[in-house]
């Protein structure tokens, strides 16, 4: 044979190359949840430390927006695995801002529908 170049290539037509980087990230979504109305303060301690206890290996960030009842403050929280860090934020809510909790989680394997309803269940 001849044409030693071109075999063993494009038998099927030219395969778009996939991202790399999806390779060793398979799996992993964030996950927005949205919900009207104030939190409990505790009960949204509990929830997020029992998350995070449970879902230690899967969820790698979370962080959000939250308003808690009893508070005008905005509060904003974000957590790489099981470390979290939250407090208000100075400039508090902008003119006109929904006071809306807004939590969005990074991770493998996430129940966006169990999510929604823990947050849920924090409210007062």
């Amino acid at each position: 044979g001849e044409c030693h170049e071109c075999h063993g290539h494009d038998h099927d037509g030219p395969t778009p190359k996939k991202p790399k980087r999806s390779a060793h990230l398979s799996g992993v979504s964030s996950v927005g949840v949205e919900i009207d109305g104030e939190l409990d303060e505790q009960k949204f301690n509990i929830f997020m430390t029992k998350l995070l206890q449970e879902k230690a290996r899967d969820l790698y960030r979370s962080k959000g927006v939250l308003k808690f009842h009893g508070s005008d403050d905005k509060f904003v929280f974000h957590g790489v695995h099981e470390q979290i860090a939250f407090g208000p934020v100075e400039d508090g809510w902008n003119e006109g801002e929904k006071k809306k909790v807004k939590v969005v989680f990074i991770g493998r394997n996430l129940d966006k529908e169990a999510l929604h309803k823990g947050l849920e269940a924090c409210k007062v």
